[in-house]
């Protein structure tokens, strides 16, 4: 563990770019072992590092004093526990949320609670548990180190928020009447002051949310309307913070453009006005500066983009980070009470993640921990976005982790990586570790984000719906060639994969595009859609069946031919299958159709079966799971 070496950004940037080893020689255990360390959160006097890391199939939080380099407390739940959002609330005291989860790609089994615990390890405390109702984290507070704003959503109350200041020490709760009714969310300004809120009501088809916001005009206590121009029910819009001057408030909506864009309400005046929009992307995400306040907002077309909304200390330190850094996407994770430190996440296509200690008055950075430690960046493989023209004429983007070239300069094979979902979902460019892993044995990677994925706006999206098996299924057809005819691939070389959707769309493609592809790898797919409906772990709520209707139709003679269970007869190419014997997501019983359609017409097919979910559980789970396919493909793709 290389805790605290103190070096100069410059320097900080040729940690991982030493001691290279052929990509080839990297076992497979240092692209699928536990992630070392995953988070470091610095305490306000700077005395101890929050550091989580994972061991096994649980998460722990390990505190560490700085100044003697011991580790003063240890939390640890169990198997299957998951932490995050670590947050120091005091000099002393420091707050997480935990919850049991059943696999990446499954989410959690249970709402979790939130805890609270001393850097000693003492006081330890289940603040709430989430049961019947949720609890999210609203305001620290640091002027009042015994208490936190949070939200409160009971069913009930039709899960409408709440806010109440928390004791972090005993858990007692307390109602803060100044809030609108039936609001989703409300937000405070800088000072812990209650001063936007929103929330939707859903329209008769129960599907279309019609929002509607509030605030609370600068220097006034009473709570306004604001009406927007233009705004029809389906839209969204929502706010996400202040501005440093609390005067200005920032929202994201679509309210009139195709993707989202910012928007920033002059809570004085009560002008809307759009500050920054993307053409191509909808708004991904949006950065805080160490005092909790907005200061920039990301978009996602191919790379991120960042687009800074005010300019804060902690934005232009931000800002020249950017500039140590390039190419890589920089946050600010957290910092000290006297903004001093600040502790800095690195990460990028090639960089699974660092953490670094910056000095802001000295500018010097040390560096803390990295997610893959045994990875050397220098190794890895470039996530290459694109766009091409689908065959109808509409632009779609996506991403190629293209291998280092082989000695003879040979085209390389591809695997063709479908993503799950799938509406709303969708790749995005960063580091990968089944990609690289592929990479890293000649192999590149097609990402393409088919319509109905996420991200390009709602229009893109819905035009998703009803297009299983069909024009979603041509996207990544469409993607495909274009990596032939622009010699990224070897046409006769070319292989499927994917989970969940992405096993439904590579099973599919083997009976649509026979020549197109020499095996497929389907992990967890579906594959009879009407047997979905009738066993997923949505099925029999009401909210999912209008969802599934609206989306994939509710014709089951249509979802039937469509599904692969039924083309099982036309597969030539051979098939790797992997499920969880536990998965809820899609139920074991996908596999066992699928498995006995292929073998009743005595088709070439591999199987693994795990004691898992959605997804593997282990990391000797994912060892043995991405061995196997790589066996596979190997195989397939004749690699040499």
């Amino acid at each position: 563990m290389k805790f605290l070496t103190t070096c100069m950004i410059a320097f900080a940037l040729f940690i991982n770019s030493s001691n290279a080893a052929s990509p080839a020689d990297i076992p497979i255990e240092d692209f699928f072992s536990d992630v070392a360390y995953s988070d470091v959160a610095i305490s306000p006097t700077g005395k101890y590092f929050a550091i989580k890391s994972t061991k096994g199939i649980s998460d722990n939080i390990l505190i560490f004093d700085r100044a003697n380099k011991q580790v003063t407390a240890n939390f640890t739940f169990g198997e299957l526990q998951e932490f995050s959002q670590i947050t120091w609330v005091n000099d002393e005291r420091f707050i997480f949320y935990g919850q049991r989860v059943e696999g990446y790609l499954d989410g959690s089994s249970s709402r979790g609670s939130w805890y609270a615990a001393n850097a000693d390890g003492s006081n330890r405390r289940e603040l709430f548990r989430s049961e019947r109702s949720v609890m999210n984290l609203t305001h620290l507070l640091p002027d009042d180190p015994d208490h936190i704003l949070v939200s409160k959503y009971h069913f009930a109350d039709g899960f409408k928020a709440k806010v109440h200041r928390l004791n972090i020490n005993d858990g007692r709760t307390y109602f803060v009447a100044d809030q609108p009714n039936e609001v989703n969310q409300v937000l405070a300004d800088n000072t812990g002051t209650l001063r936007a809120a929103h929330g939707f009501e859903t329209q008769d088809d129960g599907l279309t949310p019609e929002f509607f916001l509030y605030y609370k005009p600068l220097g006034e206590e009473s709570w306004k309307p604001l009406s927007i121009e233009g705004y029809q029910p389906g839209d969204s819009v929502s706010f996400i913070g202040f501005a440093a001057d609390n005067r200005r408030a920032f929202l994201i909506g679509n309210f009139e453009t195709k993707t989202s864009a910012v928007y920033e309400l002059d809570t004085k005046t009560g002008e809307l006005s759009m500050i920054t929009h993307d053409s191509i992307s909808d708004v991904s995400g949006y950065e805080t500066d160490l005092d909790d306040q907005v200061i920039a907002v990301t978009f996602a077309p191919g790379k991120y983009e960042r687009i800074y909304v005010d300019d804060t200390q902690s934005a232009k330190l931000l800002k020249s980070l950017e500039q140590a850094f390039p190419d890589q996407q920089v946050f600010l994770r957290n910092g000290t009470a006297d903004g001093k430190y600040a502790v800095v996440r690195v990460r990028s296509d090639k960089n699974p993640g660092e953490f670094y200690l910056f000095n802001t008055e000295t500018l010097q950075a040390s560096y803390i921990a990295s997610s893959r430690p045994r990875l050397n960046t220098s190794d890895m493989a470039e996530m290459r976005p694109f766009s091409f023209t689908a065959s109808d004429g509409v632009e779609l983007h996506g991403y190629l982790t293209v291998p280092k070239p082989d000695r003879f300069g040979r085209t390389p094979p591809l695997v063709v990586e479908v993503h799950g979902g799938p509406m709303g979902i969708r790749d995005y460019w960063g580091f990968n570790s089944t990609n690289q892993f592929l990479a890293s044995r000649g192999i590149a990677v097609l990402q393409v984000n088919f319509r109905g994925s996420g991200g390009y706006g709602q229009e893109f999206m819905t035009s998703g719906y009803g297009q299983w098996g069909k024009r979603m299924q041509q996207d990544v057809y469409d993607a495909t060639q274009w990596a032939i005819e622009q010699g990224h691939a070897a046409k006769e070389r070319i292989c499927i994969s994917g989970g969940s959707y992405g096993a439904y769309s590579a099973m599919l493609a083997l009976t649509q595009k026979p020549d197109m592809y020499q095996c497929a790898v389907a992990i967890g797919g579906v594959y009879s859609l009407p047997l979905l409906r009738a066993t997923t772990d949505s099925a029999g709520n009401e909210q999912a069946r209008k969802s599934f209707d609206r989306q994939m139709g509710a014709d089951m003679k249509a979802l039937e031919a469509v599904s692969p269970v039924v083309f099982a007869d036309q597969i030539t190419k051979p098939i790797l299958l992997i499920h969880g014997r536990n998965d809820v997501r899609t139920p074991f019983s996908q596999y066992e159709v699928m498995l006995e359609a292929l073998n009743k017409h005595d088709k070439s097919v591999e199987t693994w079966v795990h004691d898992g979910g959605h997804s593997v559980y282990s990391q000797e789970e994912r060892f043995v799971e991405n061995q196997k396919i790589l066996d596979f493909l190997s195989k397939h793709l004749a690699l040499r």
